[in-house]
């Protein structure tokens, strides 16, 4: 697979369009998206991104870690750790084929739960069995008694609470909490699976931290049965993804941003946002840090596009937003670990993607090999594999030394 280069170049100006002048705070792939749709309409806002090299927020590059193995020198580029586009997000796959960027995806054959009590390890391959099944939705799931592998990891009381489990997801299709506004407050993931057996609530413990990055106290019951309906439920196929032929930066972030400013976007590189003013009842000026001291910037139209913790940070450091966002409620942050580990031998794997749940402190596991042109390579000369896993807290585990 080979990428066409594309060359990012930095403007620091808002041009006036339609709407005025729009600057865009953040340059991830929400920030990206938006300069792109505002280009295609004849507008040229200016992207304001923190990062002095990279684009893409969690798409985004990183600098390339390098490794001597017998006699010879490799590289590997740095990223984030998100690695594939879910089925249902088709509007973004639309958007790159439209502008002819979306790159040729590798769909994932299938998906492993491994799950642990102490020192006996359990794994099942589940992925195809629930995006394949013959069964319609939102049934599909009892196609996972076909398979020998999950039957063997089900106990005595996994099956004895199996009917409270499809009852509670069941109940979930009744519910919308985003089209509905229904907060579902005070209520979380524990409660959600009150009642199951440990084996089971761990499983969907798994599946809440790799979705929402939370442990079962803390992810939202609304949050989880959103997630359920978008990934799970309404579809067969909705549980399916595909992998990225490369990094994130080199298939979607930087084609990305190239093309919103061949429309006429401008991005500057380096300009974290520290805070909103009001210039008048009308406009905004936004404040921002550089290697070269504090800039500022006037701006008609705003477009905030960070994560949750830097909005909440900004929107309640900055007086004309400060009373409005405190009434605001903002999803956490939680700090992740990302490692890969090379391999001259390539160990026996269930699937080359998955999640771990139970007695595990990584959370899931990618095999770079089997999607990634640069470690294809490693596995070709070596015979090995690369295991990359990712930990989502919490922060005393992020403490301890590698």
């Amino acid at each position: 697979m080979s990428f066409v280069p594309f060359a990012i170049e930095q403007h620091n100006t808002a041009q006036e369009g339609p709407m005025g002048k729009v600057v865009i705070i953040g340059g991830g792939i929400a920030g990206l998206t938006a300069a792109l749709h505002l280009a295609e309409r004849g507008l040229q806002p200016l992207i304001l991104e923190a990062d002095p090299q990279y684009v893409g927020g969690r798409l985004r590059s990183g600098p390339t870690v390098t490794l001597t193995h017998a006699g010879r020198e490799w590289a590997f580029t740095g990223e984030h750790g998100v690695h594939g586009i879910w089925t249902p997000y088709v509007n973004l796959k639309a958007m790159l084929a439209r502008h002819q960027l979306l790159p040729a995806l590798y769909p994932s054959p299938d998906e492993a739960w491994i799950y642990a009590t102490g020192n006996r390890v359990q794994r099942a391959t589940l992925g195809n069995a629930i995006h394949t099944s013959p069964i319609p939705a939102p049934l599909h799931y009892l196609y996972l008694f076909t398979r020998l592998r999950f039957l063997a990891m089900l106990s005595l009381t996994d099956l004895v609470t199996m009917p409270r489990v499809f009852g509670t997801i069941l109940v979930a299709l009744a519910v919308d909490p985003i089209g509905e506004q229904n907060s579902l407050r005070g209520e979380s993931l524990a409660h959600f699976t009150r009642g199951w057996s440990p084996r089971l609530r761990s499983f969907f413990a798994g599946l809440a931290r790799n979705a929402l990055a939370a442990h079962p106290e803390d992810a939202p019951a609304a949050g989880f049965v959103a997630f359920l309906r978008f990934y799970t439920i309404a579809r067969r196929d909705a549980w399916a993804f595909s992998f990225l032929p490369g990094t994130g930066g080199a298939c979607v972030s930087e084609p990305l941003a190239a093309r919103a400013q061949q429309l006429g976007a401008n991005l500057q590189l380096g300009a974290r946002v520290q805070m909103l003013e009001r210039t008048d009842e009308q406009r905004w000026r936004v404040q921002y840090a550089t290697s070269a001291g504090t800039q500022s910037v006037d701006a008609d139209q705003i477009v905030v596009a960070l994560d949750a913790p830097a909005a909440a940070k900004l929107l309640r450091s900055s007086p004309p937003t400060s009373q409005r966002a405190e009434q605001c409620w903002f999803p956490q942050g939680v700090p992740t670990a990302i490692f890969r580990i090379w391999y001259d031998r390539k160990p026996a794997t269930p699937a080359i993607t998955g999640i771990f749940s139970g007695d595990f402190t990584v959370d899931n596991f990618f095999w770079m090999d089997a999607f990634q042109p640069e470690y294809a390579q490693w596995s070709a000369a070596t015979g090995g594999g690369a295991l990359e896993m990712h930990i989502y807290g919490p922060p005393e585990i992020l403490a301890q030394p590698d």
